[in-house]
């Protein structure tokens, strides 16, 4: 499987070369171009987004305000809600981009979701903390308008796998080292 640069997913998306896409959050996919284009599932489940840091850093981000002060790792393609408060951002094309960006102290935050983080550095040890939470966003499939028919029959999945309790509403918080 291949993955793709999100800014590239989101045109391929636009140009109905993608037609489903999951899991998105209506708020990281505001472009207009988009938003003409999209349609969007119930929610079935919610996703935090954490900042991450070098292992020795001492950063502690206590508000979005925070984050003019220090160089931020993002990925290209990607919104991220207070982007504005951001003095300076390095932009990359995926998250082990991002990752090893801040492990190499060229950026000083990164913002993850916990899972990601967890996953890529069994793979991938890298000298690296997680920190507190950045967002919580819901998740939705999102389809391509030319498949509006089939809406419908993707929402009643999303109610029966809830109602059997095949998927849970909110990720469970795993024991993650925070600071």
């Amino acid at each position: 499987m291949m993955v793709l640069p999100t800014a590239r997913k989101r045109r391929m998306f636009i140009d109905g070369k993608i037609l489903i896409d999951c899991c998105a959050a209506i708020a990281w996919r505001n472009d207009p171009q988009e938003i003409a284009v999209q349609l969007h599932s119930k929610t079935f489940i919610h996703s935090a987004e954490h900042y991450f840091y070098h292992k020795d850093s001492t950063i502690k981000v206590a508000s979005h305000d925070d984050l003019k002060n220090y160089r931020l790792a993002l990925v290209r393609g990607y919104v991220y809600r207070n982007e504005h408060s951001f003095t300076e951002a390095a932009r990359v094309g995926n998250i082990d981009e991002m990752l090893t960006l801040v492990a190499l102290k060229r950026a000083e935050i990164g913002i993850v979701n916990p899972y990601d983080f967890t996953r890529r550095l069994e793979k991938r040890p890298l000298p690296l903390r997680l920190g507190g939470q950045h967002e919580a966003s819901p998740l939705s499939i999102r389809i391509h308008v030319s498949l509006a028919h089939l809406l419908p029959r993707i929402n009643a999945v999303i109610d029966r796998y809830l109602s059997e309790g095949l998927v849970e509403s909110t990720l469970p918080d795993i024991n993650f080292p925070k600071s």
